[in-house]
């Protein structure tokens, strides 16, 4: 507001550190101050909760304007601390305003599409699209398909899907996987609308095998895979139905929903499902009263914001932005809208898509800002990882090929770009500690037109985690038919982030402890010097699948966890070659293996098996190739601990970089999972 030119005072103050002496200053006057309760106290800088009122006295497209010839300063509450006082209006007039002060709607000043750091991504994108000739991902003579692989080879009818869901839980989280639409041979009239409404029944049925005091409204995120992007409409007309305030985030992507041949012996199902559906779930620890006499130990939080502005789009479904719970931040997919418009950008070439990249980062930059709300100051939060879906090209188009491996490149260079360090000019200024607001010129930064302030920018800058480089974090990168994301989109970025805050990390199943003491928030932000609350847990091992050592699988994982945070999330990727003959498989690291299986066996509460399917792999040959790696951990000294099941993600092609591959270098399968 500030920034547009509109003119409003303050007429009423009842927030900390707010007095009579702010009565009448306008919030341009306010904004430093404002900006300082803000990061002193969480007081919300826009006065919701009650802080402070305004009076509107003008605005460029006023014809006239208010003058308050005379007030009176009323204290109705003397606090040391948050007196309450307003401001009565005796007499005011309105005053003609000359008519060239008086603006049109269009030469109204708008924020800027992009913001500082925006345009820097933007900018990062576009140099790595135009300084790169096209690349396809290299072929050499480890590449191969499933076919090359006897020992995964899957024997006819055995991994005949049934579908049933799978649960699993690990303390407070549960996952819940397999949950499928699809028509009976009984009833094959029946409508898509009520397959969604019995699909939904399973998952509530699902959650309360749990704890019976649990509900769909434990639900903190949602996959929705559908068989085709025209389905949408259909699918969502049903779930619209379902949540009510707050519903969980949601991501929504095209993918093949068969996973294999049908079994009606066991399932009744005779053909592919319309949808596939999985999802998170948290409990609160309501179901823990009667055995345990244990209060709730936290508060589930949503964004949901459905009006238009140029902050981020406003939601197009029946989602919420983001979910709080259990100190883990679910964030709906975001992909790069406009948000005034709600459409995305239109090019006749590449520009486009970039400009996509851009605004989709942005988007979950904002969310999560918005969402931590008066952390922001402190240096606390982080993005634990997440899944990158890019948009392929159609079958047989050379031209759409080359522009999806660019975009893929692209795309990982924004990523890259959002690090600190990789803020060049922003990060420099933040970290001598300039200032960057010109307050007598409504708050903007210097130089820059988007009226962020010094406080902003700090954040801003170290969105991803105050100490955290992008190549820190795990990210998969999923390519996806043509067509495939919502909208037609390009790029749509599916990722998670943590408060910052500790939690209660033991198990809230009965008959098992729970502390509430470290439930309470930290003492103080990570500084410089100070061990950082989270650590990056990467390495690799490669492994023969088969006696006679012709096929070799190359494993690169990358973990981010946090003890006291209670939460890690991990990817770890593999690529099937063929042996070098009497070469054996290099970095045979019995630690890596160990350290890998031990989080998929103990911490892992929701786990996703991403397989390329356009080479011929089934979500059965990453389940073999589990095995066979539960079996070579086994043999190296390991526990036996049985796997969760995991939600088979079919898409075209995988890519996963880690600090010895680039974002061209192309995987097989991949584990995506959420962890404690």
């Amino acid at each position: 507001m500030v920034f547009s030119g509109l003119e409003a005072v303050l007429i009423k103050v009842a927030g900390i550190g707010l007095d009579e002496r702010d009565l009448g200053k306008t919030l341009g006057q306010m904004k430093p101050k404002l900006e300082r309760l803000h990061s002193l106290y969480g007081a919300h800088v826009c006065g919701e909760g009650g802080e402070y009122e305004t009076l509107t006295l003008d605005s460029p497209l006023f014809k006239k304007r208010i003058v308050l010839k005379e007030v009176e300063t009323v204290i109705h509450s003397d606090a040391s601390f948050a007196s309450v006082s307003y401001l009565r209006i005796k007499k005011a007039e309105l005053v003609e305003k000359d008519a060239a002060t008086c603006a049109k709607l269009s030469d109204l000043t708008v924020p800027p599409e992009l913001d500082a750091i925006g345009e820097k991504t933007l900018a990062a994108a576009t140099l790595e699209w135009v300084s790169r000739e096209a690349q396809t991902i290299p072929v050499d003579d480890g590449e191969a398909s499933s076919d090359d692989f006897p020992p995964l080879a899957r024997p006819e009818g055995e991994h005949a899907v049934t579908a049933r869901p799978l649960v699993s839980r690990r303390g407070r989280w549960i996952g819940i996987h397999n949950l499928v639409g699809t028509k009976s041979e009984s009833s094959v009239s029946q409508s898509l609308e009520s397959e969604v409404k019995l699909a939904f029944q399973m998952l509530e049925a699902a959650i309360k095998s749990q704890a019976p005091t649990l509900s769909l409204a434990n639900v903190s995120h949602i996959n929705l895979h559908l068989e085709s992007q025209r389905l949408f409409p259909l699918v969502n007309n049903e779930y619209r139905k379902i949540f009510g305030s707050g519903p969980p985030t949601r991501a929504c992507v095209e993918v093949e929903t068969r996973t294999g041949p049908y079994n009606p012996a066991s399932s009744g199902q005779t053909h592919s499902p319309s949808f596939r559906i999985s999802a998170v779930a948290y409990d609160d620890g309501a179901s823990c009263d009667a055995a345990l006499d244990l209060p709730r130990v936290t508060v589930r939080k949503a964004l949901h914001v459905q009006g238009r502005s140029y902050w981020a789009p406003a939601n197009i479904g029946p989602y919420s932005q983001s979910v709080t719970v259990g100190e883990r931040i679910f964030i709906a997919g975001q992909i790069g809208l406009r948000p005034t418009l709600l459409e995305l950008p239109s090019s006749l070439n590449y520009t486009g898509k970039l400009r996509e990249v851009a605004l989709s980062l942005q988007h979950v930059r904002r969310v999560v800002k918005a969402t931590l709300e008066s952390r922001i100051d402190k240096g606390r939060g982080w993005i634990e990882g997440g899944v990158c879906w890019l948009e392929g090209s159609k079958v047989g188009d050379v031209k759409g090929a080359k522009e999806a491996e660019r975009l893929k490149r692209s795309a990982h260079a924004a990523w890259i770009s959002q690090s600190r360090s990789a803020l060049k000019g922003l990060g420099k200024q933040v970290e001598e500690g300039e200032d960057l607001v010109d307050d007598d010129d409504g708050g903007r930064i210097d130089g820059e037109d988007d009226g962020l302030g010094a406080e902003d920018l700090r954040w801003d800058s170290s969105w991803l985690g105050k100490n955290t480089l992008a190549q820190e974090i795990p990210l998969l990168y999923a390519t996806v038919p043509h067509g495939a994301l919502p909208k037609g989109a390009a790029i749509e970025w599916q990722l998670t982030a943590h408060t910052g805050r500790s939690v209660v990390t033991e198990s809230c199943i009965a008959g098992e402890p729970v502390n509430e003491d470290e439930c309470e928030d930290e003492t103080g932000p990570v500084g410089e010097g100070e061990a950082s609350p989270i650590k990056t847990n990467s390495g690799g091992f490669d492994m023969n699948l088969d006696d006679e050592q012709r096929t070799v699988a190359r494993c690169r994982f990358k973990i981010l966890e946090s003890a006291r945070g209670g939460a890690s999330f991990g990817v770890a990727a593999f690529k099937l070659c063929r042996s070098l003959g009497d070469q054996q498989p290099s970095g045979w690291d019995q630690d890596s293996i160990s350290g890998l299986m031990n989080h998929l066996s103990s911490r892992a509460f929701s786990t996703s098996a991403f397989y390329a399917s356009r080479k011929g792999f089934s979500h059965a040959d990453i389940e073999r190739l589990v095995k066979k790696l539960t079996s070579l951990h086994i043999l190296l000294g390991g526990v036996s601990v049985p796997l969760l099941p995991t939600m088979p993600v079919p898409v075209s092609d995988l890519h996963f970089p880690t600090s010895d591959s680039n974002p061209s270098q192309g995987f097989d399968m991949a584990l995506v999972w959420h962890g404690v």
